[in-house]
């Protein structure tokens, strides 16, 4: 996998990697450990790798303003 963007910091954040077969895979991080992971599929990788991005955008400012880090 290809990494294409990282949120936050090691403990509090997001990577969003690419895969071939249009996948890309979005890792949230807590106390710098991987906590969950989505896989999302779109036949049109410019469309994927944007909602991936906007979903770890997204968890990290939810995690950020609920935790104040």
């Amino acid at each position: 996998m290809k990494k294409v963007a990282s949120f936050g910091n090691e403990f509090l954040g997001a990577t969003v990697s690419y895969n071939d077969d249009n996948m890309h895979k979005v890792d949230y991080i807590r106390e710098g450990e991987i906590v969950f992971s989505n896989f999302i599929f779109n036949d049109n990788r410019e469309s994927g790798e944007k909602d991936s991005i906007d979903m770890a955008e997204q968890f990290v400012a939810k995690e950020t303003s609920k935790h104040g880090k």
